[in-house]
């Protein structure tokens, strides 16, 4: 029972961090209009908080429905605001905040050292799932972003490999298949209908949270 209820709060936490970082990072946006948008201002945001929610509670079954304790169910609630956020900002203006993501770094930092503390044998054996999240992020994106020379953003690169350290090898691969998938329909849809070039720019961070949604939804 009181699992059931640790998952109802974090669920219900979530709609608050999310609001609570568009208020802390919105003065990183150039437009001086957008630094004064406020959270929940679109029919898309609801849309983005519940699929998170239900992303979230999926990954929680999928977990054994354990409690907050569990370091996957953690690292999945951050990530999953730190999505929504990255999304937010990059569909606005095309930018993904530095301080955003170094402040999740941080965040990330502190949660593993904790678990590293009190559970070190688990922990021990997670190492290599950790690492190759932030690998295969960090090489995959390296990659496109050199070879595409501009056709992806740098912010989208450094949120894809914060994205890889917070869902780990376990779940980024996935994620990161999808939001390719998704986009590449994007854009060949928009080419199609002769709305966007091969040299036009999109933002991707809505492509990789919807990626990730569907890798915790469908598996």
């Amino acid at each position: 029972m009181i699992h059931i209820i640790e998952i109802v709060v974090i669920c219900a936490v979530a709609p608050f961090l999310y609001a609570a970082s568009i208020f802390f990072f919105r003065d990183r946006f150039h437009e001086e209009e957008h630094r004064k948008v406020k959270p929940y201002g679109n029919v898309w945001e609801f849309v983005m908080t519940a699929a998170s929610i239900a992303a979230l509670i999926c990954s929680w079954f999928a977990l054994g429905k354990c409690g907050v304790e569990d370091l996957y169910l953690e690292l999945i609630f951050l990530a999953l605001v730190l999505s929504m956020t990255a999304a937010f900002f990059d569909r606005i203006e095309n930018i993904i905040p530095n301080r955003l993501l170094l402040y999740y770094i941080v965040i990330y930092g502190i949660v593993v050292a904790l678990h590293f503390v009190f559970e070190f044998e688990y922990m021990k054996h997670e190492i290599l799932y950790i690492v190759t999240g932030f690998v295969f992020s960090a090489l995959v994106f390296g990659l496109v972003y050199l070879i595409m020379r501009g056709g992806i953003g740098a912010g989208d690169v450094k949120y894809a490999i914060v994205l890889g350290l917070y869902l780990t090898g376990r779940y980024i691969v996935g994620a990161l298949i999808y939001a390719s998938i998704l986009s590449l329909v994007f854009a060949i849809i928009m080419m199609a209908r002769k709305k966007m070039t091969r040299k036009d720019f999109f933002p991707f961070a809505p492509f990789i949270f919807a990626g990730t949604i569907i890798r915790f939804i469908v598996g």
